[in-house]
């Protein structure tokens, strides 16, 4: 991040430049009530949300939805799209469904933040990276008087079974959030860390400050993708993702420095918790849900056996992954009661904060 003062004027710096470019360009796009339009590669401002990038020829920037590349028989985003990690296809879908309700079990709830005391009668709800929408849903359903609003850089979320509060839109979020400002009074954002480099953090903050109303909530839900108390193989494991990740600029340290970036970005009554998740059997007070998560861990970890092989550390087979998955994830995490931290963040925008 380096030194303090350098690290805050380059974010105010990053926040002025990037409310003036979205403000005017892509609020169009949503409007209350709204008849959607696809964005696609003609609406694309390149390089908008991330000015830091070192590479100014990188691949931050959409080109076009449509581009797919097919690893291991399964559908993967091109970096020129997204460097999103994870497969676009329903076997997919499916696990983040999963992953949802073992959270929901785990946390009591869809949300950590008071939505009861926040939304109101007219209120308006924003998931950024809804995936296939469920959350959206529960919260619309949960909430009819007020509207809830997801986008995703895939549209896999339903455009017509759905409630009638509930809106969608393809897009992607690292060329901007197109709403207007002070639109929000609850922003909500989950499992989101291998879908963005480093750069591109501070400024997608910048836009969720801007388009969250004054007053309005923030909610950040991520877990750890370095567990605690690991045995040897899930070390190497993690070792070998860990410098693949850096060639795409992720880096795995990242996490528990989020809640520093999240004050220096200028919320306001920054809370963080932190919840830790069994994998395997070890921990009996817990039921099926560290079985559930390690389910999910071990089917999201065989999705990233490209990542993995294509870092010169490595060139496992299909096989050979599959075997050393099975090491860590039915032997060792209940050998050394492996655990993971998911971090729930909690922040409001000023409400002194209205952006000219």
């Amino acid at each position: 991040m380096g030194n303090t003062e350098s690290r805050n004027d380059n974010i105010k710096e990053s926040r002025n430049d990037n409310n003036k470019k979205f403000r005017n360009d892509n609020v169009k796009t949503f409007r209350k009530k709204p008849s959607f339009s696809r964005i696609g590669s003609s609406h694309v401002k390149t390089n908008s949300i991330s000015p830091d990038c070192t590479d100014s020829t990188s691949s931050c920037n959409i080109k076009t939805v449509s581009n797919i590349k097919i690893l291991g028989g399964r559908p993967y985003l091109d970096e020129e799209v997204s460097i999103y990690l994870f497969p676009a296809d329903w076997e997919e879908a499916d696990r983040v469904q999963t992953c949802h309700f073992a959270l929901k079990h785990l946390l009591c709830g869809n949300c950590t933040a008071p939505l009861s005391d926040i939304i109101k009668p007219e209120s308006k709800i924003l998931d950024v990276g809804c995936g296939s929408g469920h959350w959206c849903f529960e919260i619309a359903q949960e909430f009819p008087d007020a509207d809830v609003y997801g986008v995703d850089i895939i549209s896999s979320f339903p455009s017509e079974i759905k409630p009638s509060n509930c809106y969608f839109q393809e897009c992607n979020i690292t060329d901007g959030l197109p709403f207007e400002d002070n639109d929000f009074d609850y922003v909500f954002m989950r499992h989101m860390f291998l879908a963005l480099r480093d750069c591109q953090w501070v400024p997608l903050l910048n836009e969720i400050m801007r388009v969250l109303k004054p007053g309005g909530v923030f909610e950040f839900v991520e877990f750890d993708l370095i567990p605690k108390s690991i045995g040897p193989v899930y070390s190497e494991l993690i070792n070998q993702c860990n410098e693949s990740l850096k060639k795409k600029q992720i880096d795995l340290q990242f996490l528990p420095k989020f809640e520093q970036t999240v004050i220096d970005v200028g919320f306001q009554n920054v809370n963080c918790i932190r919840k830790n998740i069994p994998l395997g059997r070890w921990d009996r007070n817990i039921g099926k849900i560290g079985e559930i998560w390690t389910s999910n861990m071990f089917q999201m970890s065989k999705s990233l056996n490209s990542l993995i092989t294509s870092s010169s550390l490595v060139n496992n087979s299909d096989e050979e992954h599959d075997r050393i998955l099975s090491k860590i994830y039915f032997e060792e995490v209940d050998l050394y009661h492996s655990y993971q931290v998911h971090y729930i963040i909690l922040a409001t925008k000023s409400t002194n904060d209205v952006n000219n």
